[in-house]
């Protein structure tokens, strides 16, 4: 708006990025009633660009509204939330993962594990420079909590067993190690 007449392409990315945005609400004005379906009609319409390089950059902001839908679905069935979130760590893992990864172990604590079971694979064949550190953070966090509910009496079976909750704080370990101290913050918070 400030160099004046906006090209055609400009023009057209605009209108694109509006239908986006109306896409998205209309997904989570459905998933309030259909989360399975909100989430069928997130996924085909993405699947309908053939424009290899834009659906790459519309898969990669669809991620927030990904693990909401998915979250939705888990408040219904869990076992099919697990599917969907175990399907979506091939993109990596990130902090909305963990709180999906939360809600199935509530519903599920089967399924609960299984996820975490895959989410920790999955941490450890990737790089440590590829790791988001508080995803790591918020993934012992969710692991203790469950442990530590898990010994009380009646307790649901917990995501992470000691062990693993360790291996996944010596992941963090390395990949805070191999940063700038400055680049997340402070390392206390992750220590």
């Amino acid at each position: 708006m400030l160099t004046g007449d906006p090209s055609d392409r400009a023009r057209l990315m605009a209108k694109f990025q509006m239908a986006l945005v109306v896409r998205q609400q209309i997904a989570m004005s459905i998933a309030e009633h259909e989360p399975e379906l909100a989430y069928n009609f997130f996924h085909d319409t993405t699947s309908s660009i053939t424009n290899e390089q834009l659906r790459k950059q519309i898969e990669a902001s669809d991620v927030g509204s990904e693990h909401r839908l998915i979250a939705a679905i888990a408040s219904r069935d869990a076992a099919r939330a697990a599917d969907l979130a175990a399907n979506s760590l091939d993109r990596g893992i990130l902090p909305p993962q963990v709180e999906v990864l939360k809600q199935i172990h509530s519903s599920d604590p089967e399924k609960g594990r299984e996820l975490g079971a895959a989410m920790l694979s999955r941490i450890k064949s990737s790089s440590p420079g590829d790791l988001e550190l508080w995803t790591l953070n918020s993934l012992i966090g969710a692991g203790a909590s469950t442990l530590k509910a898990s010994k009380a009496e009646g307790g649901k079976p917990a995501i992470y067993s000691e062990s693993e909750i360790r291996e996944i704080a010596e992941i963090l370990a390395v990949a805070a190690d191999g940063r700038d101290s400055d680049e997340y913050g402070s390392m206390e918070a992750h220590i």
